[in-house]
């Protein structure tokens, strides 16, 4: 975890009233509600303050641990947004992926695609060989989404690595939409879209 960080410019959020009347609209659960409280109080301090410290990140760090998608993507969504004003909490990130927790692992993975390449690519190729399966197949995803296509070397170097057959093919697949190529699947033509995208047709 990193120390105080003085930050050039500030996040932008909405008003604390309006931050929590959108969280109410998706989120039933009172426990839930207030980690997603305090994630916005703590952005809201960082707005006020010019200022992050590791009690700003603590409900954020939290939060990216938790197995609700409406939770962990929110905690993602404003570690990503403190990052952008303030990149040397590139320490913080670094920490999250040597986790021990496949849960944190495995959301911030999922989470990359809305860091800069110069983040995300790193810890994107480090997450090629996680020890969890699911993880793995997180990074082709998000690389593919994102167009990684500078991955396509330790893409190669996984499958050669790989013993199971479904994930051979599942990296097959992703380098060759990185490639731009489009294949056949269960009677569909995969390809990917310029958005980053995937179109399944019909053989």
């Amino acid at each position: 975890m990193i120390g105080i960080v003085h930050m050039s410019r500030r996040p932008f959020i909405l008003s604390r009233e309006t931050e929590r009347s959108a969280i109410d609209r998706v989120i039933r659960d009172p426990a839930k509600r207030q980690l997603l409280y305090r994630m916005v109080d703590a952005v809201v301090r960082v707005r006020e303050s010019g200022v992050v410290s590791p009690a700003e990140l603590a409900p954020i760090v939290e939060g990216l641990e938790a197995t609700d998608e409406a939770v962990w993507s929110r905690a993602a969504g404003w570690l990503a947004k403190l990052h952008a004003f303030s990149p040397s909490i590139s320490a913080t990130v670094d920490a999250l992926a040597k986790s021990r927790s496949a849960t944190m692992r495995f959301n911030l993975c999922a989470s990359l695609h809305r860091f800069p390449p110069e983040l995300a690519v790193p810890h994107l190729r480090q997450f090629l060989t996680d020890r969890s399966a699911r993880v793995r197949g997180t990074a082709l995803t998000v690389a593919v989404r994102a167009d990684y296509t500078q991955l396509i070397p330790d893409f190669e170097v996984s499958l050669e690595n790989e013993r199971d057959a479904e994930r051979q093919q599942d990296i097959r697949q992703a380098i060759a939409l990185l490639r731009g190529e489009s294949f056949a699947r269960k009677g569909w033509i995969v390809r990917k879209l310029p958005d980053g995208g995937i179109e399944y047709s019909p053989q």
